[in-house]
């Protein structure tokens, strides 16, 4: 046990010393052959009829920077509803809401507090 363990250590203070790596470029088509054009952006989605043959590949469309109006309402669209796994169907999500107290004092103190809902926060 303490060999395999040695063994997985030395592995991962390589990895380090590597520093951060693509696991893969994903250029490539669903026959696994190289893209003849790759794109700046070669992930995307990709569905399988089983573990070897890709049927589809989606390229992706909603990039980063989220901070538009637009991109938040698309993406908080999207995190209106969950799978409710006893029923096998979506439902409207439910988060617990906090109540505050909305006060000058609690404005006047800590403002991450107070819109967390920390009366009083300073």
């Amino acid at each position: 046990m303490e060999a395999y363990f040695a063994k997985c250590d030395a592995i991962l203070k390589k990895w380090k010393l590597n520093g951060p790596r693509a696991l893969n470029d994903g250029a490539w088509d669903p026959a696994g052959k190289p893209l003849q054009k790759p794109g700046a952006y070669n992930s995307g989605l990709w569905l399988f009829t089983d573990r070897t043959k890709i049927t589809h590949f989606f390229a992706p469309n909603f990039l980063p920077p989220y901070d538009t109006k637009e991109k938040r309402e698309i993406i908080l669209s999207y995190l209106t509803e969950e799978w409710d796994e006893k029923k096998l169907e979506w439902k409207k999500a439910e988060y617990a809401v906090k109540k505050q107290e909305l006060s000058f004092m609690n404005m006047c103190g800590n403002p991450i507090g107070s819109l967390l809902g920390m009366a009083g926060s300073k």
